[in-house]
This record gives structure tokens, sequence and C-alpha cells, in this order.
């Protein structure tokens, strides 16, 4: 995406990132006027160099899309309340209300109450699975809050995340979303099938 940031005393910067999310403006705001502060005392960093930077940054597991296997990947922690909601928004964003499978574990000593809000929509198809954790929560419990919070949402439980992909990739058709987020535990497991079937 492209931002434009203007500033009292400079001409507005165009600047361009490979992350997602209405978020990342302010996170790039941020960064800007920080880097700028610093162009003031090193000269080594020129705009130049910066914006080249920040066109390159990438950050794992924050909204990070992957089109592969026919379909489009979502690798996000949204572990917390605050992250579930920027989750939503940037979602809501790239693909409207495109219903989506969710491969979804949160620990016991999060809000999940509040992370299946933002992240679980009406259609959604959601497979929960146990963090490699003992702080996971137990699948058959989220699953019960799943289907209480969002009754037109479809949850069930699989056994690991390299199950839950499988069976949503097998369960979902050209052009689908599959997103993994809840716990930044899992995404290890996820990036790896995806890579592992990628390969193949």
């Amino acid at each position: 995406q492209m931002i434009t940031v203007s500033t009292n005393d400079t001409a507005p910067a165009m600047l361009f990132t490979t992350m997602a999310g209405i978020h990342q403006y302010v996170n790039l705001a941020c960064a800007l006027m920080a880097v700028r502060l610093l162009m003031k005392e090193d000269t080594n960093i020129s705009e130049e160099t910066m914006r080249e930077g920040f066109t390159r940054t990438t950050w794992a597991g924050r909204f990070e899309v992957k089109r592969g296997l026919d379909r489009t990947f979502i690798f996000d922690g949204a572990h917390n309340a605050a992250g579930a909601e920027s989750f939503s928004m940037t979602y809501a964003e790239l693909f409207k209300d495109a219903p989506k499978t969710i491969v979804m574990a949160i620990l016991k000593d999060k809000n999940q109450d509040a992370i299946i809000r933002e992240v679980v929509k009406a259609g959604d198809t959601v497979l929960v699975v146990p963090a490699p954790t003992d702080r996971t929560e137990v699948p058959e419990v989220l699953v019960e809050k799943i289907r209480h919070i969002v009754p037109k949402a479809v949850a069930q439980t699989a056994d690991s995340v390299e199950d839950a992909l499988a069976l949503a990739y097998k369960h979902t058709k050209n052009g689908d979303i599959i997103a993994v987020c809840g716990s930044l535990y899992i995404l290890g497991d996820a990036r790896q099938w995806f890579n592992h079937e990628m390969s193949h």
C-alpha cells in the first residue's frame, strides 16, 4: 500500500509498504518522523535509503498474506484484543466480508471472547487446535465459546495445525481465504506446512 505523510515544515512524503492495515499508516508516519530526527544527527541516512528501508520492511505474523496452492493464506498473531481488532479492520479493508476458514488457538490467559468477537464472523468456518504450550486453551472449550458468541459460524476441533490446514485446504476451493490466528505459537507450524506444500 502507499501512504502520503504531510507535515507542517516539509513536503508531503509518499511512502510504500508491503504491510497491510490502517494501523500501519500510523506506524509508518511515526517511523518517518523518528528517522528524520536521526537524519539531523547522522548524514549517512538519506531520504532514498529511508524510503527503500520502508519498502523492504516485512513483519512476520502481522497480517502476513501469502498466495499459493490456489488460495490466499493469512498468518496473523491476533493474540490479544487490540491485535484481533487490527486483524478485523485490515481483513475488512482488503477482503470486505468474504467468508474465511480460520485455524485458531488461543491461550488461557488471553481475552478469548474479545478475540473471537473480532476475528470470527457469521459464515466463517473455524478449526480450533491446541497451541504447543501448557498455557493453551482446550480446543473443545473454545469451540463452545465460538458457537455461543458467533452462532452463524461453524466450529470444530482439529488435533494439530498441520491437520487443520490440510482439512481447511481440502474443504475450500480455488480463491478461498484461510487465516491462521489467535496465537503467535501456531504461526511457525503453519508457515512450515505452507512452505512444505508449496515445495511439492
